[in-house]
């Protein structure tokens, strides 16, 4: 069984749909502090003068796990809403997939993770992919890094463990060797694709491909 696992990401870009394409059981790596990145929390768009960053504002805690982090406020929400209607409403599939966004922009978010797992799971739903789904903090294991990722195949059964590209700065190879675990990590590169505005943008929101694209098209640009 394949497994792969990432943190809660707000409005994925398409490398992480691309890695779940390639797993039985997809990990929410829930239970773990949040990164500096921000990815947790941000996501680049399309836009006309190029990309924009849209940022969900959070309470900071740098001993928070993920699945802690709470959203601070509602004002972002209207603005986030207006930035997909804006640039997105001639996109090809716009009333699709607007509707959609429209709706989760409506309701209250508490959680940032609960907010990222609902736009997830719509777009692995839409992409056509359906893991068993498995929330590290259900598991209670205590480990870090590459022996978490060990410790959570053998939990799961895992024979094998797909690596996102940044594994290979901490995976210990033999550990998992041992373990008897195969692993691979992750080389995607993006193919472009036609978005709303002329000009190709790499590294946006999945949602960017759904407005323009039927998932169908996935399978030449992500190679599922």
């Amino acid at each position: 069984m394949t497994l792969t696992g990432h943190q809660p990401t707000y409005a994925p870009w398409l490398g992480l749909i691309a890695k779940i394409a390639q797993a039985d059981t997809f990990v929410w790596w829930d239970d773990v502090q949040q990164e500096d990145s921000g990815y947790e929390n941000r996501v680049l768009i399309r836009t006309r003068e190029g990309s924009q960053w849209l940022t969900v504002p959070v309470h900071r805690d740098r001993d928070a796990k993920v699945k802690d982090v709470r959203i601070a406020g509602d004002a972002w929400r209207r603005k986030h809403w207006r930035t997909w209607e804006q640039n997105y409403r001639q996109a090809l599939y716009a009333e699709r997939h607007l509707p959609f966004l429209d709706s989760t922009y409506a309701v209250h978010w508490d959680l940032l993770a609960e907010l990222d797992e609902h736009l997830l799971r719509y777009l692995l739903w839409q992409f056509g992919l359906n893991p068993r789904w498995v929330r590290l903090s259900s598991l209670g294991l205590k480990s870090k890094g590459s022996q978490l990722v060990l410790d959570v195949c053998e939990a799961l059964g895992a024979d094998h463990f797909h690596f996102g590209a940044h594994g290979t700065n901490y995976a210990d190879v033999e550990a998992f060797g041992r373990a008897g675990v195969s692993i691979e990590f992750q080389d995607f590169q993006i193919r472009s694709y036609a978005q709303a505005f002329p000009g190709f943008f790499g590294g946006l929101s999945a949602f960017d491909f759904l407005l323009n694209h039927d998932p169908a098209d996935a399978i030449e640009v992500l190679g599922l």
